[in-house]
Formats: C-alpha cells, sequence, structure tokens
C-alpha cells in the first residue's frame, strides 16, 4: 500500500512541477520580460527616413510610356497587428499565446515605441501621404486591432489614451453583441475617443475560398452594417 501510494505521490509532485514550470513560465514571459525580443529587434536601429520622388512601374509599360510614369514618393510605416489584449489566465493554450498579449506587455510595447519617439498615425494620414503628399511626422507607426473583441475595449483603449496613441480597430460585424466580443455602444466610443474604425467582413469567413457574390456580400454588408450604426462613413478594409 505504501508503494502504491509513494508511486502515486511523485507522479502527483512531477505533474505540479510541471504545470507550475509551464505556467510560470507564460507568467514571467508576459509580465516579468521586456517587450519582447522579436518586437525590440524591429524597431531598433529604425529608420523611416523619406525616398526621395522616383519613378515606380506598377506594370510593365512601353518604352514610349515610361517617361510620363508617375512619380511616387514612399516611406516606411510599420503596421502593427493586435489582436485579443487580456490578462494572462494560467495554463492558457498556445493559441492564446499566439492572439493574445497580457494588457502589462502592450504597455511595455506603447512605453517603448514613446520613450523612442515614434508617432502613431492613422490610416488616413498614410493614405494623405500616398496620394496628396501631405507630410507624415518623423518615425510614424500604425497601430490596429482585428476582430472586435471586447477586450480591446476594456484593456487597450486605456493604455492608447495612457500614451497618446491612436489606433485603428477592424469589426467583424456578426460578432458584435456577441460573448467577448464589443457592442456598438462600445465601438462608438473607441470611435469618439479618436479611434479609426473599418471593416473585416461580416462573418471572417476564409475569402480565398469564397465564391465572388459571398465575397462582395461580406466587404459590403459589412461596411453598411458599420457605418449604420456609427452614422459615418468609414474607407479602410483589413483582411
Amino acid at each position: 500500500m505504501k508503494k502504491v501510494f509513494k508511486k502515486y505521490f511523485i507522479l502527483v509532485l512531477i505533474l505540479v512541477a510541471g504545470a507550475v514550470v509551464w505556467g510560470g513560465g507564460g507568467l514571467f514571459y508576459y509580465y516579468l520580460s521586456s517587450p519582447s525580443q522579436e518586437f525590440v529587434q524591429y524597431f531598433k536601429g529604425y529608420e523611416s527616413t523619406y525616398k526621395e520622388p522616383e519613378t515606380t512601374f506598377r506594370h510593365r509599360l512601353p518604352i514610349a510610356q515610361k517617361a510620363n510614369a508617375t512619380k511616387i514618393i514612399t516611406a516606411r510605416v510599420p503596421i502593427l497587428v493586435y489582436h485579443s489584449i487580456k490578462p494572462y489566465v494560467f495554463g492558457s493554450s498556445k493559441k492564446d499565446y499566439a492572439f493574445n498579449i497580457p494588457p502589462a506587455m502592450f504597455d511595455k510595447q506603447l512605453k517603448y515605441l514613446k520613450s523612442n519617439k515614434f508617432n502613431a498615425v492613422s490610416l488616413a494620414t498614410l493614405d494623405n501621404f500616398l496620394e496628396k503628399g501631405t507630410a507624415l511626422p518623423d518615425n510614424p507607426v500604425i497601430i490596429t486591432f482585428d476582430d472586435g473583441w471586447a477586450s480591446q475595449y476594456s484593456y487597450a483603449l486605456p493604455i492608447l489614451k495612457k500614451y497618446g496613441f491612436i489606433a485603428a480597430f477592424f469589426i467583424t460585424t456578426d460578432g458584435i453583441g456577441q460573448k467577448d466580443f464589443l457592442s456598438w455602444e462600445q465601438v462608438k466610443k473607441i470611435f469618439d475617443a479618436g479611434m479609426e474604425i473599418g471593416g473585416h467582413t461580416k462573418s471572417h469567413p476564409f475569402l480565398t475560398d469564397s465564391t465572388d457574390e459571398d465575397l462582395i456580400k461580406e466587404v459590403s454588408d459589412g461596411k453598411k452594417i458599420i457605418e449604420d450604426n456609427l452614422g459615418q462613413s468609414i474607407y479602410a478594409f483589413a483582411y
């Protein structure tokens, strides 16, 4: 009897130790580490210097037409894509690791950008730069959120306000009002806070597998639903 008890006791200890190491490792990674090595490495030594206007050919043109090709000014503008921002839960799955970061880590990343004099700009600002040549600030960066998770309102929005950053929130309309997703009231508050709202389809299908009819419906219907609820036109779409 004692041998059996000892055997199972050791087994339980091993399982507990494994859980502590696994879960504790996640806690350390999310709360005690730097903003993440990949994040810092990307922005380290970053240069966003504008290039002088250059002749850019979107398609192969006949020699006679090349002389009249449009000159385009370019700039390097990183676009950060986030999904869920919520506290780490002990024993979270690998999927949570891939698509979620806790508020503490998100705060560290925005603090890093602020400390290194990056300026969050809107997609409209980038579009005006590309189409009209209007100025961009030094070190521009665009922050975006996909899907419309409720945690974006609860955790991400206050941190964005803390550092004076703006962001674009791309909404999947079928999710609005459902469990773990934003409500229309929250979407409006995000918009009223100076953030951009964009489309992210109606039901988040794989558009590459959709028929042309379904594709158009997903994009156009999602856009109309957002505009009807915001009372404002939207122009951005992310997929």
